[in-house]
């Protein structure tokens, strides 16, 4: 066995041994047996197409928990096939195949105090620095779609419910340092049909083009 590529493959995942001294082990099980996997045990995900979830909205993230749970539960063949759930979702369900391999089944699986001890932990977690593109062109018409909008395209400004800053305001999430790729992907699901929940970003999803939904995921993490 290689063990380079395997001690590459763990500290892209985990960081530095620095980073990881700084670390605040401290956490409810379901956290340190479930959850860090993906999302680390500081909410501060490496991987791209996993959330960060350090300093996000505790009744967002709660909320997001329990749209998973209402999906039907996954079939072992669809988890090893990467099969998405055949439509039409509950209405209050969040689907699409990604959702289906990593979060359902845990969803499912974890029960409502446990739910809420991860969300509170994750919520209170310091988040990292953000993370700039280099593309500064696309970067600049990111800001543009985020601060004024698409108007000809009936998209408002993302600012006007996810803050200037991108901190989120009342129950919108936060999008501020958000893994770009992961971002990407939900303007993705809004399309699709993959995430019921928020019919304002139906709408606005639909109006952007697919250099759009990158420009405003690079953006947004940025800031």
């Amino acid at each position: 066995m290689h063990k380079l590529p395997v001690l590459a493959a763990l500290a892209a995942l985990l960081g530095t041994p620095a980073a990881l001294a700084q670390q605040d082990w401290k956490a409810p099980r379901v956290v340190t047996w479930v959850c860090s996997g993906c999302h680390g045990i500081d909410g501060n995900a490496q991987l791209p197409d996993v959330p960060r979830l350090a300093g996000r909205n505790a009744g967002y993230l709660l909320r997001q928990m329990t749209a998973f749970a209402a999906a039907p539960a996954p079939s072992s063949i669809e988890i090893s096939a990467w099969i998405a759930a055949p439509a039409p979702l509950p209405a209050n369900a969040r689907g699409g195949a990604l959702a289906r391999r990593y979060m359902i089944g845990p969803a499912h699986a974890a029960t409502e105090a446990e739910a809420k001890a991860a969300v509170d932990l994750y919520a209170a977690r310091k988040p990292a620095p953000a993370a700039r593109a280099a593309d500064t062109a696309l970067l600049e018409r990111g800001r543009a779609l985020y601060t004024q909008g698409k108007p000809a395209a009936g998209v408002v400004a993302c600012q006007d419910c996810h803050g200037a800053a991108g901190r989120g305001i009342a129950d919108f999430p936060a999008l501020a340092g958000q893994n770009a790729a992961y971002l990407e992907r939900q303007l993705q699901g809004f399309v699709d049909g993959h995430r019921p929940l928020g019919v304002t970003m139906h709408g606005i999803a639909h109006g952007l083009t697919p250099e759009d939904r990158r420009a405003l995921a690079l953006y947004a993490q940025s800031l």
